[in-house]
Parts: C-alpha cells; structure tokens; sequence
C-alpha cells in the first residue's frame, strides 16, 4: 500500500507566512527601539558633557574684580540687549561685561584732567612711577568711593608719568564722573582686563568678546567661542537688600532679592530694589539651555521661559537647563 504525502495546504503556508512576517517585524521594531534609545543616550551624554564645558566656561564669573574692585564694580549685565559694538541683538537674552584686575600693582591717582583726559599715577609708598611703557593700548580702571571710570591708555609720556587716556564702553555703568576733577586725588588704578559674554542666537553659541584695540569693533581675534548648542541664555543678581541678614531671598516675582529674575520692570531704584545700593551685590544666577537635535527625527515641540526672558520654542530637540547661582569671592564677606 502506498502512502501519500499531502504536504501543506495553502491555508497552512499563509499561515506559516503570516507568522514569519510578524516575527520579522517584531523583530525589527526592537533593533529599532534598541538604535533609538543607544542614540538618545549618547545625545544625553553629549548634553551632558556639554553641561561640564558650561561650568568650567562660566566659572570665571565668581572671580571678577580684585584689588580695589569689588563685583558691583566689575560686572555689567544688559538686560535683553540690543545690539551693540559688532555684537549681534539679544533676541530676548541677556549680555555679561566682567572687569578682571591684571597682574599689575594697584596705583595711587595723584593728579587727572579731564581736559586732556590725562591721568598721573604713582607708587605707594615710594612716589615711583606707576607706569610702563608697554601699558599703551591695555583698559585702566579708576576708583575712587562712588566714582568709577573705565579708560584706555593711548599713549604715556614716562617723563612726566602721565597717560592719555580715552573712553572705553562708553554707555556702560562703568563711569561715574565726579564734577570736580580733583576728586579723584587719593583714589586708585589698575591695568584690567574686559571681556562680554554673549549669546549669538543664529549660530547658537556663547561666546566672549573684548575690545581689545578700543575701535569699537569686535575683530575675528577679538572673540573667543565658548560653548556651543546654546539656545538661551539668561543671568540674574542676588542682592542682600535692607535689613541685611546673609539671605536672598527668591519668591520668583517683583518683591523678591532678585534682579531680572521675573518680568521686566525690575531696576535699580524701582520697587523693591528702591533703596538697593551696588554694594548689596551678593550672587549671579545664570541659566542656559544646550540642546541637540532628536535621532532619528521626531517632530516634538514644546515652550518654556526662563528668568525673565521671552518664552522659547524647542522643536525637534532634546535639552538640557543648566542652572547655577555663584557667590563672589572679592566681595570681602565671609559669613
């Protein structure tokens, strides 16, 4: 008797098929849930690699001034800034000038007219002569009590020991004036170092600037980059206001410790801060979004604010907030 072989009758091959397809598929989902999360991991660790670059860049700000300046002397923050020098519009985010003592002894002011804008420095106590010939073309820095003044050496006679000195940043708060010249008699000087942090919203970096040639223009070696995958870029100022008690306190409105924390109505003078005076200056917060593009592509979007900045839209990125608040070290308060 034969036997017969009936094989696979076509229900049961597309089935069989069927079955194949699915599990092939299933497959191929979990090698591409597998790709999708290796490749989020590593943006993650691209942001947060990035977040370490952030604190090593912006460290430097704890450390502004020295010597005679203090940090209220020191530090500049144009609250959503225009376009200034060759520096690009703010686009809503903040700017931050810092003053950095040189090397250099601190001077004492013995004689200035503001005529000739031509400045006598000398040694304390000896009388020596307080300049250099190699002092031409560097940013000096004059105190006395309230008066401040920001200047450029242009040229030095070391025979007499005076220097021509012309307007450096004009605008910024780094000149007060006294209406008498002699005013200045008594006070100090010292060679410094200026630099701009700042934010390009086209080209998504921070970084910093300096005048170095006082021409008004920032040239291709006058701008250093320091992070890149920045998408905002808000700072803000703690003060200790009246009565003083070691404490900043942070409601995030308008009748918190904070400058440019909420709104923008918030100024020196205004409100709270009516009786606010520079020397109540205790901290600076700075808050950064870096952000990476999604891998593979997903069309996500969503808004936040930050500090008192414009609400921005994300679209298509992963990101990553870096926040810190940072005590200066020459404000000369221990507690």
């Amino acid at each position: 008797m034969k036997s017969v072989s009936a094989g696979f009758s076509l229900v049961e091959l597309l089935v069989a098929t069927l079955i194949g397809v699915m599990v092939l598929l299933g497959i191929g989902t979990i090698i591409n849930a597998i790709n999708y999360q290796r490749t989020r991991i590593e943006t993650i660790g691209e942001l947060q690699s990035a977040i370490h670059t952030a604190e090593r860049k912006i460290y430097p700000l704890q450390e502004i001034g020295g010597g005679s300046l203090r940090p209220w002397h020191s530090l500049w923050i144009e609250d959503n800034c225009a376009a200034r020098l060759d520096l690009p519009s703010c686009n809503g985010s903040d700017r931050a000038t810092v003053i950095n003592v040189s090397d250099s002894p601190e001077c004492s002011i013995v004689n200035y007219d503001s005529d000739t804008k031509t400045v006598e420095l000398n040694l304390e106590p000896t009388g020596d002569c307080c300049l250099q010939a190699t002092d031409e073309k560097k940013s000096l820095f004059m105190l006395n009590g309230d008066f401040q003044y920001l200047a450029f050496i242009d040229t030095i006679d070391m025979a007499t020991c005076k220097a021509v000195v012309a307007d450096h940043l004009q605008g910024s708060q780094f000149v007060n004036l006294p209406a008498d010249d002699n005013d200045w008699v008594g006070g100090s000087s010292t060679l410094v170092t200026v630099g701009t942090y700042y934010w390009d919203s086209t080209l998504n970096n921070l970084s910093l600037a300096s005048d170095l040639d006082n021409d008004g223009l920032i040239a291709s070696g006058e701008t250093v980059k320091l992070i890149d995958n920045v998408f905002e870029f808000q700072l803000a100022l703690g003060y200790d206001l009246t009565p003083s008690d070691g404490v900043i306190t942070n409601t995030n409105d308008d009748d918190d410790e904070w400058l440019y924390n909420f709104g923008n109505t918030e100024a020196l003078g205004v409100g709270v801060f009516a009786t606010a005076l520079p020397l109540h200056l205790r901290q600076v917060e700075v808050h950064m979004v870096l952000a990476l593009p999604r891998k593979p592509s997903a069309p996500t979007s969503f808004s936040d604010q930050y500090l008192n900045g414009p609400s921005r839209t994300f679209n298509n990125l992963y990101t990553q907030d870096f926040v810190t608040r940072m005590n200066f070290r020459n404000s000369l308060l221990y507690r």
